[in-house]
């Protein structure tokens, strides 16, 4: 995390602010994850047993299940990758207040994904 000298006023206050920032984003980023981690995990079990009524495997879950989720699982990585390095911008000392902008920002459109 970055270090913070609290004897300084504004700049201090502004850094304190970034990092609890940061923090929160670290944290809901990593549930996010989990969860996807979760759902991606059930749905690769599921699609490896074998199906009951003909024994045989088919390409129908892949048809069905997962090329329509291809398109929407692609964009929320997109968004998470850029997410990733907006947040290490943030955390190298060239941030600003643009940056934590655009890291809430970034963090919006993650959830307009969910």
């Amino acid at each position: 995390m970055l270090w913070i000298d609290h004897r300084q006023s504004r700049r201090g206050d502004t850094l304190t602010q970034i990092d609890n920032d940061v923090l929160q984003v670290v944290g809901e980023t990593l549930r996010a994850m989990q969860v996807l981690l979760d759902r991606l995990s059930a749905l690769q079990m599921m699609l490896l047993q074998k199906p009951v009524v003909s024994g045989h495997y088919t390409s129908a879950p892949y048809h069905n299940m997962l090329q329509p989720l291809d398109q929407y699982v692609r964009a929320v990585m997109e968004s998470a990758v850029e997410l990733g390095g907006l947040t290490a911008e943030l955390l190298s000392e060239r941030c600003s207040e643009a940056s934590l902008e655009a890291v809430q920002a970034q963090i919006k459109q993650l959830e307009l994904l969910r």
